[in-house]
């Protein structure tokens, strides 16, 4: 009913897609500790062959810029501040030389770009 909304998607420290377990929590820009606006756990399935989407969507009524917060299961935490509403944002937990990068891969019939995650760790010699 144009109210306005958030998407947040995850990667976790390790480089899973989803990083499912993370907690996400949504408030008015600036101001946590306040009242929150939302919270959502990223979850892999919901009961007997269902599955949730690894986007996870908050409504923001009138609020038009937020603070996300997301706290992942090995404890690391990551805080974004002034993100602008009616968008999806990517949060990602991952660090240092063990960070992915992540390239766009035009689909002809669509037109719309899909992230392509690639491993760019040198491959194990011992793995024959």
């Amino acid at each position: 009913s144009g109210a306005n909304w958030l998407g947040v998607a995850l990667i976790s420290p390790q480089g899973q897609l989803g990083a499912f377990g993370a907690k996400v929590s949504i408030y008015p820009d600036g101001l946590i500790g306040s009242a929150m606006i939302g919270l959502r756990e990223s979850r892999s399935n919901n009961g007997y062959l269902g599955q949730d989407a690894p986007t996870l969507h908050f409504g923001l009524a009138e609020i038009e810029s937020v603070t996300v917060v997301v706290s992942f299961l090995d404890g690391t935490t990551r805080t974004v501040t002034g993100v602008d509403a009616n968008q999806t944002i990517t949060v990602d937990g991952r660090t240092g030389p063990t960070a992915w990068p992540t390239r766009h891969q035009e689909r002809p019939k669509s037109g719309r770009s899909t992230p392509i995650l690639i491993n760019t760790r040198p491959a194990n010699p011992s793995s024959g």
